[in-house]
């Protein structure tokens, strides 16, 4: 069979790439001059196309560039040959990417973060830098799977109007780019600034996941930029860190007074961490290693001050499902005050990250939401925002997590019910109509350990059992409260998910629904008498959503 070869002359910054998940993926090689200079996957398809991909090929524009596809080394599809069975191979090149329709759009949510086009998964890089905040991300922009993993860009100075400025990081010789951290370099160590404080990027360089990269270990490296984030430039001494194990990964950054030098957390393998340290953000030693159990992948490490004290500075470090451990540094090392505790319930929020240098102290954070969008040609969503604090309860230390203040921003079209008594049993529940749309809903009432409560909003319920003190909803299950003396429950729903925040926050769950907009009331109903002392509902709203 004649190999799937064609050359093509690059004039334009992207080439649409027609796709169908239902076909089988396929391979596409780019060569320059003989040269392999990049490779992905894509599930290719030129007769029954549902969705386009915009691949950036701007670095090649004025190069004629030969393409290569195939399902297997063993079955190179013949493509403009004169065989009956040959792949009409046309592509056409755009200098601009276009806006989603409205019907592809249908279910892209109403204030959750989503990519343009194509895949999304972790958060990485969550850095404010000159009052702005840069959310990089897990992309693949040719499909709505995991693949040819980049790093997307988008930035904002409200945590929810984003602009989104393409693919910061694409895959090189040495792999895909997987998951990292991002700093601003203030101080100037590596003597980059110019007239913006320089963006350091710290990346995992995934070796072997990529044609480019066979034979080439994880390691990882490091990007940067010296003009807002608008361009990056890879350090020509990648990479920092060679292999140390396997697929280690998703070196998270921070700078840390009592040891007095920059540290970084890096997974290893299993419910394996390892602490390491630089004084330059170049030279890199281990100091530490240990177990986070329950939990692998994406560490991240930072400050909190206990109950806003700031004479009491802890430490956590967690792990992408959110189980994790506070402590101190003491002697060098990092030690935990108490047995590691979990913060989220569920599998839906995955791989949080903390933002560096947020401004006032704030530690606020996003996660990647495991929610998929069959039907569009955009899959998987971010949390909201939310703020991370210390707080201890009953002798003991929780990380607390809580809608960031600036959900206030959106909010509107507020309804508010007190002292709602509720029969019980077969009696009449309380229902009211709400928006349709995004809503933050916040209940507050006596905990009775003798009642069932539940609550329906868009056709998803929520069961706040207190004779178990659990909170259901989906197939997620978590504690309601430790001091089982008040029901605090807020909740933020959108179109395909929803997160909960009990108590002060030391709970979270996070859920895959759907939400019936027919159905556009909340109901509250208990198996005995209960009273709601407080039920406040806020629709949320971005403009042009």
């Amino acid at each position: 069979m004649q190999e799937g070869n064609r050359r093509m002359l690059i004039q334009k910054k992207y080439i649409i790439l027609p796709y169908n998940n239902r076909m089988t993926l396929k391979h596409l090689e780019f060569y320059d001059g003989g040269d392999l200079i990049f490779d992905f996957r894509i599930k290719l398809d030129f007769f029954t196309c549902e969705c386009l991909a915009y691949i950036n090929v701007e670095p090649y524009i004025g190069r004629d560039i030969s393409i290569r596809f195939f399902a297997s080394e063993e079955n190179i599809i013949p493509i403009d040959t004169q065989e009956a069975d040959a792949v009409p191979f046309a592509l056409q090149q755009t200098d601009e990417i276009p806006k989603c329709s409205n019907m592809d759009n249908r279910y892209r949510p109403y204030i959750h973060f989503t990519t343009p086009y194509g895949w999304l998964n972790d958060p990485n890089g969550l850095v404010y830098a000159d009052g702005v905040y840069h959310m990089f991300y897990q992309h693949n922009p040719a499909g709505t799977e995991r693949e040819n993993m980049h790093w997307g860009h988008a930035v904002s100075s409200d945590l929810f109007h984003w602009e989104h400025l393409g693919n910061a990081l694409c895959p090189d010789n040495k792999g895909t780019v997987f998951s990292g951290s991002a700093i601003a370099d203030r101080k100037n160590l590596l003597c980059l600034r110019k007239k913006e404080t320089p963006l350091l990027l710290f990346y995992t360089a995934a070796g072997g996941t990529s044609r480019l990269s066979e034979g080439e270990p994880f390691s990882i490296c490091l990007a940067y930029s010296t003009d807002g984030g608008r361009t990056f430039e890879r350090y020509a001494g990648n990479p920092l860190l060679p292999n140390i194990v396997k697929n280690n990964r998703d070196p998270k950054v921070v700078w840390c007074p009592p040891l007095e030098s920059y540290v970084m957390a890096l997974y290893l393998e299993k419910s394996q961490y390892c602490l390491l340290s630089s004084e330059n953000l170049l030279d890199w030693r281990v100091f530490q290693s240990f177990t986070l159990p329950g939990d692998s992948e994406c560490p991240d490490i930072y400050p909190l001050c206990l109950n806003h004290d700031p004479q009491q500075t802890y430490w956590v470090f967690s792990g992408a499902s959110d189980h994790y451990y506070v402590g101190k540094f003491t002697d060098g090392q990092f030690v935990s005050t108490q047995p590691v505790k979990r913060l989220h319930y569920g599998t839906c929020s995955y791989a949080a990250q903390t933002f560096s240098g947020a401004p006032d102290g704030r530690c606020i954070r996003f996660s990647w939401q495991r929610i998929e969008f069959l039907s569009a040609p955009f899959n998987g969503q971010l949390s909201i925002p939310g703020e991370l604090q210390l707080c201890e309860i009953e002798n003991e230390i929780y990380l607390c997590l809580w809608p960031v203040r600036e959900l206030e921003n959106i909010s509107g079209n507020m309804q508010v019910y007190r002292k709602i008594v509720l029969p019980g049993g077969a009696g009449k529940p309380f229902i009211c109509s709400v928006p349709r749309g995004a809503l933050d809903i916040f209940i507050q009432a006596e905990y009775q350990p003798d009642c069932v409560l539940r609550i329906n909003v868009f056709g998803a319920e929520v069961v706040c059992d207190m004779t178990r003190n659990q909170l259901h909803c989906a197939d997620s299950v978590s504690p309601i409260t430790i001091k089982q003396k008040q029901l605090r429950l807020r909740m933020i729903l959108d179109k395909n998910s929803i997160e909960l925040f009990a108590d002060q926050g030391e709970f979270y769950i996070s859920s895959r629904i759907t939400c019936d907009y027919h159905l556009n009331w909340l109901q509250l109903q208990s198996d005995t008498q209960a009273a709601i002392q407080t039920l406040r509902i806020y629709k949320l709203q971005l403009e042009g959503i």
